[in-house]
């Protein structure tokens, strides 16, 4: 080896730190630009959009309140009367009726009657009729209206001519050949009470002329009708009439049917007069009657010559109107809406569809789909459709005694009452299909499923849990009839079925099979309230409504719920827990949100008054759906902001957990709406945690969700604080490392000095 030469290694040594020292200090005495007020305006705050206001867009609603006549020709039905003078509807796919148009304003509609194709005349109010063009069903177009006749009560078209009855005259003749100007050209007049039906058949038309009867006109010279046949009544009053082949069929105002042989025009001859039968709009078809009667009842009665033999009936539940056949489906117009009843089997017709149900009384949205229970027969389906933007009805079910419904992945769960438990397919809409029942002779009033069990409330069979793995055979796997005698409505929480007995109150019931404590269907526990109508449960809490009250409690401890808070109402319909902090109340026609505070009691904090008589709400992509109880159903999404921070009040409450209260829930100076547009935590000032608030983030340009927006290692809130800039990655402060630098500097320096003194010292050795 060499010699050792410590003099030669001290010196670059020493060298090497000066060097080191030097770099370092460069760094340290660098300029550091600062964040500059012109920098920190140049980003601007952008709009957030706004949600309509409180039931400002209606989705959807069906059409037909207290309508008076329907008429059927092709694919078109025209409805006349109620909320319009006329409405058309496109029959030309019988699952889904849909309303072409609604022409007018309401009034009474006496008839209608069609022209050809392109045309229809109305007889409306005291003495109107009106000829519309109805070329382009989406927008009927008046051609003509004249006051010209007192009180028209019927109408029908033949050969150019318009035949109309009236209350002073029998029979007005028009001819409308030229369809703008229509000219009466006679009218005949027998008594003093005029005449209602009128039918015309092969140049022959037949009047139900009130107190004269039957009378028969030879038409074959419109301008000059001849009466050639009459059979009186005999203080009978007929109301109405329709002729099949010789037969006339002629109705009273009692109900009663009175069936003559016309094949002699000359001598109409009674046959038969049938008074046991309410009769009340008839239509004759194929040798098939078809009635509807004041007893709300849609009847098919078989025709054997003169005699009558009824082969079906249907109750529709609601005060029917009008009556018309077509093909294979009879349309009856009752006071609240069009049934599409399907005959094709005269002995079992069935209802198919309709627009205008009476009411509604429950929603649940599921799967995209809303579902809809309309008082106890009919489930209507709504999907959303891109061209309206809206909800239309895609889909129908049809069933007696709907009490309850449930729906869960791809099936239909209907409590039946008095026939069960039935289970519909609804996997594919088009084609929904009744797949399983379930009935052990109780009442099915409620039922929830939950995974491949159904709970269901029945009645005085208690609660019932069935096995509905196999949707075509359900089974019962326990009930808990020797606990609890009668219940009335279920609900779940993870663990327990919650249900009311009128008796008992609100009763806990095991439904965890791995419980430890319990069996599966055991009575865990009560809460002695009663007549409770409605249950929904929350993690551990609970809600229960009355006919007056809403009942807040607590069930964390199982074996022993306890009552927190009570609220008293007149008339509570519903309530919808929306999470642990906050429920709505349906109270006649307004919606109520409350907040539960921490110590359990509760707080009224927003009201919405919807001015109308309101029966179900609830949760549609996070804003409120409402159903009214008007007779028809009225679909509409809230703009809910009570705040006015831009973001809807459910959405609020059910996404963002904010308030609804206050505009900027964590007092960064970002509104609600702002933050969300800007991805940052309404709930947290700081969503990022680099000092700065949201706000300061904003204003200034840096990212409120990255703590160190140009990647330097040093946090945006440090940059600020040493006025470097926080968006340029050669700015990073330098203060609170200078301190280190200068150790670290000494630290070499002395390591040097004792180097070369060590090595001068063996040097001297």
């Amino acid at each position: 080896m060499g010699q050792f030469k410590p003099k030669c290694y001290a010196k670059v040594g020493f060298f090497t730190l000066m060097i080191i020292g030097v770099i370092l200090l460069n760094a340290t005495w660098k300029d550091a630009p600062t964040f500059t007020s012109e920098q920190s305006d140049s980003t601007s705050s952008a709009s957030v959009s706004t949600f309509p206001y409180f039931l400002n867009q209606t989705l959807w609603r069906e059409n037909f309140r207290e309508a008076d006549k329907v008429l059927v020709t092709g694919s078109l039905a025209y409805v006349g009367g109620g909320n319009c003078l006329l409405a058309i509807v496109n029959l030309s796919d019988p699952t889904r009726l849909e309303v072409l148009s609604v022409y007018g304003d309401p009034s009474t509609v006496y008839a209608i009657a069609v022209i050809d194709e392109q045309t229809v005349v109305v007889a409306y109010g005291l003495s109107y009729i009106e000829i519309i063009d109805v070329s382009n069903p989406y927008n009927p177009v008046p051609i003509f209206d004249n006051h010209a006749i007192i009180a028209a009560r019927d109408l029908v078209v033949y050969n150019n001519y318009l035949y109309t009855t009236g209350s002073y005259y029998d029979l007005s003749v028009y001819d409308i050949s030229e369809k703008d100007s229509p000219v009466l050209v006679t009218s005949l007049r027998t008594n003093n009470s005029g005449s209602y039906g009128c039918f015309i058949r092969d140049n022959y038309l037949f009047l139900a002329s009130s107190k004269d009867g039957l009378e028969i006109y030879n038409i074959s010279t419109p301008t000059n009708p001849q009466l050639v046949g009459t059979c009186y009544s005999n203080g009978h009053y007929f109301t109405k009439i329709t002729v099949e082949n010789e037969t006339a069929f002629v109705v009273d105002s009692l109900g009663s049917l009175f069936i003559f042989n016309v094949s002699d025009k000359t001598k109409p001859v009674l046959e038969a007069n049938i008074t046991n039968i309410n009769f009340n709009e008839i239509f004759i078809q194929q040798n098939y009657l078809y009635n509807i009667n004041s007893t709300d009842e849609y009847e098919i009665y078989n025709i054997q010559g003169y005699n009558l033999t009824r082969e079906s009936f249907l109750v529709l539940d609601d005060f029917l109107v009008d009556l018309t056949v077509f093909n294979n489906f009879s349309y009856v117009l009752a006071e609240n809406g069009l049934w599409l009843i399907d005959n094709s089997n005269k002995f079992s017709p069935f209802l198919f569809n309709s627009i205008g149900p009476k009411d509604f009384e429950q929603i649940q949205y599921k799967n995209g789909l809303i579902f809809l229970r309309e008082a106890n027969q009919r489930i209507v389906i709504l999907g959303f459709d891109t061209k309206t933007n809206s909800f239309q009805k895609i889909a129908s079910i049809f069933d007696a005694n709907i009490s309850s419904f449930c729906v869960a992945e791809n099936y239909l769960y209907l409590a039946c009452s008095t026939q069960g438990i039935k289970i519909y397919d609804v996997s594919n809409l088009a084609k929904a299909s009744l797949v399983g029942t379930f009935y052990d002779g109780g009442e099915a009033l409620d039922v929830c499923v939950r995974d491949e069990l159904a709970f269901v409330a029945d009645g005085n069979d208690s609660l019932e849990i069935l096995d509905v793995s196999n949707k075509s055979a359900p089974f019962e796997l326990l009930n808990t009839s020797k606990s609890i005698p009668r219940v009335t409505t279920v609900s779940l929480s993870e663990e327990f079925a919650f249900v009311a007995s009128p008796t008992m109150g609100i009763v806990l019931i095991n439904i965890n099979p791995d419980s430890i404590e319990w069996q599966f269907g055991e009575l865990v526990s009560t809460i002695q309230r009663f007549e409770i109508k409605q249950i929904e449960t929350i993690g551990t809490s609970g809600f229960a409504l009355s006919d007056t009250t809403i009942y807040y409690f607590d069930f964390s401890v199982p074996a022993s719920p306890s009552i927190i808070h009570t609220v008293y109402y007149l008339f509570p319909v519903l309530l919808t827990v929306l999470n642990l902090n906050y429920f709505i109340v349906i109270h006649m026609s307004e919606i109520e949100i409350h907040q539960i505070k921490s110590d359990g009691s509760i707080h009224f904090i927003a009201d919405y008054d919807t001015h109308s008589s309101l029966t179900a709400v609830c949760i549609i992509n996070y804003s409120l759906a409402v159903v009214y109880n008007e007779g028809y159903f009225d679909l509409s999404i809230s703009g809910l902001d009570n705040d006015l921070d831009n973001l809807n009040d459910i959405e609020e409450l059910t996404v963002y957990f904010t308030s609804i209260l206050l505009a900027d829930t964590d007092n960064d100076l970002l509104e609600d709406g702002e933050e969300i547009y800007y991805h940052t935590d309404p709930n947290n000032p700081d969503s990022d945690y680099d000092t700065l608030s949201d706000y300061q983030e904003i204003k200034m340009g840096t990212d409120p969700l990255n703590p160190d927006t140009d990647g330097d290692g040093y946090s945006d809130g440090e940059e600020i604080l040493n006025h470097t800039d926080p968006l340029d990655p050669n700015s990073f402060p330098i203060e609170r490392h200078w301190v280190a630098y200068v150790v670290i500097l000494v630290v070499f320096m002395l390591l040097s000095v004792i180097l070369i003194v060590r090595i001068r010292f063996q040097a001297k050795r």
